[in-house]
């Protein structure tokens, strides 16, 4: 009974509860996420993965200090010349 109970409480209050994931206020990801019309962007691991779910034409995510390598693999098969890719301060500092 206890965990219908709380099943019921979870099913009628989560949707009050949810907010969609954003940058921090005065957050620098918040501008530079944004590419030119046009363009597109590579995330990596941080908070900057979060602009993969937003509208700012960015996709693909890597491990940590491989944020371009995904380019490497697309860029022979793509009509494309230039991309944008998203580096945290993780990969100076901790790689």
């Amino acid at each position: 009974a206890d965990i219908q109970t709380h099943r019921d409480f979870v099913a009628t209050h989560l949707s009050s509860t949810q907010r969609t994931p954003f940058f921090c206020s005065g957050c620098p990801h918040n501008r530079s996420t944004k590419v030119p019309e046009g363009s597109r962007a590579l995330a990596g691991v941080g908070c900057h993965y979060m602009a993969q779910i937003m509208d700012r034409d960015t996709d693909m995510v890597s491990q940590m200090g491989g944020e371009g390598a995904s380019w490497i693999g697309q860029s022979p098969f793509t009509d494309e010349r230039h991309i944008f890719v998203n580096l945290g301060d993780g990969t100076y500092f901790h790689s």
